[in-house]
C-alpha cells in the first residue's frame, strides 16, 4: 500500500536538498536495484560490503 497525498510536505526545511541529495547518490550506484535484483541472495551480506560492492556513496561524499 502507498503512502497518502500529502501537500505541503517540501516545504519542510531541508528536506527537498535532501532528496535530491539521495537521487544523486542512488544515480550513481552501479547496480539497478529494480532490474530483477536478487534480494535473498545477499540477505546474509555486511551491509558496509553491500555498499562498497554497489558503489553506494558515503552520506558525506554526497553533500
Amino acid at each position: 500500500m502507498l503512502a497518502p497525498a500529502q501537500q505541503g510536505m517540501l516545504a519542510t526545511p531541508g528536506l527537498a536538498d535532501d532528496i535530491v541529495r539521495s537521487f544523486v547518490r542512488g544515480t550513481r550506484m552501479n547496480i539497478d536495484l529494480m532490474d530483477d535484483w536478487d534480494f535473498w541472495s545477499v540477505m546474509t551480506v555486511d551491509v558496509d560490503e553491500l555498499r562498497h560492492r554497489y558503489g553506494v556513496l558515503p552520506l558525506a561524499a554526497a553533500a
